[in-house]
C-alpha cells in the first residue's frame, strides 16, 4: 500500500510547479533521512544493550565464533549445535580446518584422533549430553564461558 500511495503522490506532483516539486522532494528526502537516523539511534541506544535483544539475535553464536578463532591451530574441534545455529559459525570460521558440526543426537560420532588435542563446544547446556561426554572422556574439564551480558556457551577440554 505504501508503494501505491507513493506512486499516487508522484502523479499528483506532475501538475505542480517546479518550486512546489522541489519542496516536496526535499521534504520527502528529509523525512526518510530523519527516519533512518532515528531508527539507528533508537536501535543502538535502546535495544542493542538489552540482554533480551542479544539472546534473540543468538549472540552466543558470535561468542563461539570468536572463541574458535583463539583455539590453537591443529586442535580438533567438535561443535554441538542446531542446524541453523551452525550457519553463522561456519561463515565466520570457514577457513579453519578440523571443525566438525554435530547435532545433539550425534555425540557418539566424536572420535578425536589425539585424545589430548581436541575440544567440544556446546552452544546450549544439556546435562544429559555433558554426562555422556564426561563418561566418554573422563580426563576432561567442562568450562563455562560467560560474556558481559550473562550469555554462556560451554567447552569440554582434555585436562593437561
Amino acid at each position: 500500500f505504501a508503494a501505491m500511495l507513493f506512486n499516487y503522490l508522484i502523479e499528483k506532483m506532475e501538475n505542480l510547479d517546479n518550486l512546489m516539486k522541489k519542496f516536496t522532494y526535499i521534504f520527502a528526502i528529509s523525512v526518510f533521512a530523519f527516519i533512518g537516523v532515528f531508527n539507528t539511534i533508537k536501535y543502538h541506544v535502546v535495544w542493542a544493550n538489552r540482554l533480551e535483544t542479544a539472546q534473540s539475535f543468538e549472540k552466543v553464536l558470535m561468542e563461539v565464533s570468536d572463541y574458535i578463532g583463539t583455539i590453537t591451530p591443529g586442535t580438533e574441534t567438535y561443535i554441538i549445535t542446531g542446524s541453523m545455529q551452525r550457519v553463522p559459525i561456519k561463515v565466520f570460521n570457514s577457513k579453519l580446518d578440523n571443525i566438525h558440526y554435530l547435532y545433539d543426537s550425534e555425540i557418539d560420532q566424536i572420535q578425536p584422533r589425539k585424545i589430548n588435542n581436541f575440544q567440544i563446544i556446546m552452544t546450549n547446556r544439556n546435562d544429559e549430553i555433558i554426562k555422556k561426554l564426561e563418561t566418554k572422556f573422563p580426563n576432561s574439564l567442562l568450562a563455562t564461558h560467560t560474556d558481559s551480558l550473562g550469555i554462556s556457551f560451554y567447552t569440554l577440554i582434555p585436562k593437561k
